[in-house]
């Protein structure tokens, strides 16, 4: 059961004259003031939840009267049948959106969008910008955000609010890889501003944070605020402003992709290998080859078909105990067979000439055809990365 302020009061009063009749007159002032303290906290946190209670509820009633759809739903059944959720991944991609928004402050839940801005990338080229100030219906611009931003009251006089371009938002980032600075940051943001404005369609959105990237792949740096990745790179340009933090998010984006591209280099053998399995199963593309290893026929890291790494100039080398019909591709092929030095870690190790690998190429397809049971999502992510980056051999 829980007890009202009156109760409370009487209650440090009794502790006061407790302590007055027990103890000496120098503790009853302290005892004094430590039990004040604590009934001042008390109360200032009821009344501050007391509060938000009051502006959620304003909140909710601002939107269910202004934000109804053609369909007259309501802001509460409208989020009923639908999702507004982000992922935050190490997926590479070389077309993508970039996204950064400029806000009234740091809570989501509490604060505004005033400024976003969306940049839309083909091969890491620039295609389409879309920039708009946001004016806010839940909170305020406040003096210290000007200072930060740049961004005035008049600037936002006569914005759209955020309900009034959802759509484009929505059309602009739906399916598509996003590219964002501290992600979980504007992320947030763009999904509880789709939930608080009632938008009529699931957000389900996929990110890559180059301040996390950048953590991991550029080194020697004191901090990874996007400001000092800014004077890293010499790039020139005002920061705290959509537009701008884009630019830079996108050359971070891009030097880290070309970084972890160079970790996956092949060789004439292992490419044309992989274009001539790729016309034979009518794929253009397909998952072959280990991140830093040579070799490996899989479709990811989950199903392998056929494992095997180039041995010096003349031979691949095959791995894992063969089964019934390698042998008999070995045999009736009269392959000549090496056996692997004592010094590897594997168990089994069989050289083939390079030249007549191809004899075993209708054994991979077949493998390949064959369904493919439970994956990791992990697995499939670092499918997707590999996939990324060998595509560009099948050109």
């Amino acid at each position: 059961m829980k007890k009202n302020s009156s109760t409370s009061c009487l209650g440090c009063l009794g502790l006061i004259i407790f302590f007055s009749v027990i103890a000496e007159p120098r503790f009853i002032f302290i005892i004094t003031i430590i039990v004040l303290v604590y009934w001042l906290f008390i109360r200032s946190s009821k009344i501050n939840k007391q509060k938000y209670i009051q502006q959620q509820s304003v909140h909710n009633e601002n939107v269910i009267h202004t934000d109804l759809t053609v369909t007259d739903e309501t802001t509460e059944n409208i989020q009923q049948r639908t999702a507004f959720s982000y992922a935050i991944k190490d997926s590479f991609k070389s077309n993508y959106v970039v996204l950064d928004v400029e806000t009234t402050g740091l809570d989501r839940y509490d604060c505004d969008i005033i400024q976003i801005s969306i940049l839309t990338y083909v091969n890491h080229e620039l295609i389409n910008k879309y920039v708009s100030y946001v004016r806010p219906v839940y909170d305020e611009l406040t003096p210290k955000i000007t200072r930060i931003t740049g961004i005035k009251q008049s600037d936002l006089d006569d914005a759209p609010t955020f309900k009034a371009i959802a759509d484009d938002i929505y059309n602009l980032i739906n399916n598509q890889l996003i590219i964002a600075h501290n992600a979980n940051f504007d992320m947030g943001f763009i999904c509880e501003s789709f939930k608080r404005y009632g938008f009529d369609k699931s957000v389900e959105l996929t990110a890559f944070d180059t301040w996390k990237a950048s953590r991991r792949y550029i080194k020697g740096l004191p901090n990874y605020k996007l400001e000092t990745l800014k004077k890293h790179f010499k790039i020139d340009v005002k920061s705290h402003d959509a537009y701008n933090d884009c630019l830079v998010t996108q050359k971070v984006y891009e030097h880290i992709y070309n970084l972890v591209s160079a970790e996956y280099s092949y060789d004439d053998f292992q490419i044309e290998t992989h274009k001539r399995i790729a016309r034979i199963i009518n794929k253009k593309q397909l998952y072959v080859f280990k991140h830093k290893t040579k070799g490996d026929y899989a479709i990811g890291v989950f199903y392998t078909a056929l494992k095997y790494h180039i041995v010096g100039k003349n031979y691949v080398g095959l791995y894992d105990e063969p089964n019934e019909e390698i042998v008999n591709i070995l045999s009736n092929n009269d392959l000549k067979l090496k056996e692997a030095p004592k010094s590897v870690t594997e168990k089994y190790r069989i050289y083939v000439d390079k030249e007549r690998f191809n004899l075993f190429d209708d054994y991979v397809v077949k493998k390949l055809s064959e369904p493919i049971g439970y994956i990791p999502q992990k697995s499939i992510d670092e499918a997707d990365i590999r996939s990324e980056f060998i595509k560009r051999f099948l050109d």
